[in-house]
């Protein structure tokens, strides 16, 4: 688990809203639900950020507080991390799966006013946290429960923050629409909370770029859903760039057989050594694979040289995506003046969690 600064309360709502106004009816998010891609544009998300704002404030979020989140990174989730900055929150990424003492330390250490969290054992958890830290705040449950109702009295649907009046009026400062329709290029996210000040990364390179981001139904269907989008750009954790890299790998091809040959020939073919058959074919297998039109992957700075990164390391750059780390300069890192002192500033917890 990982507590790191995030943006100023000016900053992050003047970012939002600048990147906003440039095109405010174009597709700035997309997202699988129910086997449909869901699309927002850049004017929705400012009203729906707005919205999420109202519903932290009543819930006791302000200025120097700290909203939580933990599970898969979801549209909910960056609307929920871009509001609570947006009003001078600061925000964490707590590892999916996390257990009671660790959570039941951030509740004792940090002022938590609400968690946002997916998953019944992760809510298990948070309950027991909360009990064991001697703290009540309101969980909120991102996921779909019958009828709205609450699994437990300490616990939200995510409607009940979500929903609330858009009471701020942002989305009126965005002006007239422009007339552009260009396609823009995508970035791809699959990613959970286990990536420390994940969050903040995507969101804060998301509204650098002004780009269409995208996120997949599950982690579990990345995909399926990664072929049907095909992304430009990919920002990852080394962690599960890692992970992906080994499930693109176990679905090429045996080394032993013909089919193996020629595949590990290609991809380990330069662009100038390469015959017009190695070509195809790695043509061929980025198209399969949901990377044809994919030229880079930005990832996180948190990575080991295993042999396994080395591994995911050269099998993106052979596919015509080379990795590129995240500079720090290319994110907020400045500490929010209203953000705790003591909370805020590159606390690291270790455990079981990650």
């Amino acid at each position: 688990m990982s507590l790191s600064p995030t943006a100023s309360l000016t900053s992050a709502l003047n970012r939002l809203i600048e990147t906003a106004r440039r095109d405010p009816r174009s597709v700035a998010l997309r997202h699988k639900h129910r086997g449909a891609w869901d699309a927002w544009s850049w004017y929705s998300i400012v009203v729906a950020v707005d919205r999420f704002a109202s519903g932290l404030r009543r819930h006791g979020v302000e200025a120097g507080s700290v909203a939580a989140f933990a599970g898969e990174i979801s549209p909910n989730f960056l609307l929920g991390a871009l509001a609570a900055r947006a009003i001078g929150a600061a925000v964490i990424s707590i590892a999916p799966g996390a257990k009671t003492p660790e959570i039941a330390a951030v509740l004792r250490g940090l002022p938590v006013r609400v968690a946002i969290v997916q998953g019944r054992e992760a809510l298990a958890e948070w309950i027991q946290a909360g009990t064991a830290a001697g703290k009540s705040i309101p969980i909120v449950f991102d996921h779909v429960t019958p009828e709205g109702r609450s699994p437990h009295p300490s616990v939200l649907p995510i409607a009940n923050l979500r929903d609330h009046a858009a009471e701020q009026g942002w989305a009126e400062t965005l002006g007239a629409p422009s007339a552009s329709s260009r396609r823009k290029p995508t970035l791809w996210i699959e990613a959970t909370t286990a990536w420390a000040d994940g969050l903040n990364i995507i969101a804060d390179l998301w509204l650098a770029s002004g780009e269409t981001l995208a996120l997949p139904e599950l982690l579990a269907a990345s995909a399926r859903d990664r072929f049907e989008i095909r992304p430009d750009r990919w920002i990852a954790s080394s962690e599960q760039l890692t992970a992906t890299s080994a499930e693109i790998a176990g679905r090429l091809p045996p080394n032993g057989g013909l089919a193996g040959r020629i595949v590990a020939r290609a991809i380990g073919s330069t662009s100038r050594s390469a015959s017009t058959a190695a070509r195809f074919v790695k043509s061929l297998l980025r198209y399969r694979l949901g990377l044809s039109r994919l030229n880079l992957v930005e990832v996180g700075d948190d990575h080991r040289r295993t042999e396994q990164w080395e591994e995911a390391e050269y099998l993106f750059a052979a596919l015509g995506a080379p990795l590129r780390r995240i500079a720090s300069e290319n994110y907020e890192t400045e500490t929010a003046d209203s953000a705790p002192a003591n909370a805020i500033g590159h606390l690291a917890l270790s455990g079981d969690a990650r």
